[in-house]
């Protein structure tokens, strides 16, 4: 029997329920013949978006033209303000022509999971794309796991 003791971040991500993201090697146990996984760094999903999420773009046709849109965008950004990750539009013209749009650095948002929600509301799924920046994590401390044999 093999004793897993593991940091508490590590813990915290694996104990959520939720999906992580694991960075590390596979292989094959010798004694069970199971797929192992040796891991170097684990994030929940939560923090893989406030480390590596860089950018959040919103795609909306040129026809839309509604002065609305506009007050609704900012009345979903705004309480989200004063974080890293940038928001850019991206208008669509009839042609299939776009130009990307940054919002500027007042409108930099936390990515919190209601906000993407609530932006998958409102543009759809199809109009939301997030740009990660994998080096980002690979510059955040690997949380180490010690696996003990009993």
């Amino acid at each position: 029997t093999g004793v897993q003791t593991c940091a508490l971040p590590i813990c915290a991500a694996l104990t959520s329920g939720g999906i992580v993201l694991v960075k590390g090697t596979t292989g094959l146990d010798e004694r069970t013949g199971l797929l192992s996984i040796r891991a170097e760094g684990v994030w929940s999903l939560e923090q893989v978006r406030e480390l590596a999420l860089v950018e959040i773009v919103l795609e909306l046709p040129s026809r839309t033209r509604d002065p609305r849109i506009a007050d609704s965008l900012k009345h979903l950004l705004k309480p989200y303000t004063h974080g890293d990750t940038k928001v850019s539009l991206r208008i669509l013209n009839e042609d299939g022509a776009s130009v990307d749009i940054a919002l500027g650095a007042s409108w930099n948002v936390k990515p919190e999971a209601a906000l993407l929600e609530s932006l998958l509301t409102f543009a759809g799924e199809e109009a939301v794309e997030y740009v990660y920046h994998p080096n980002r994590l690979a510059d955040d401390p690997p949380r180490r796991t010690d696996s003990k044999a009993a």
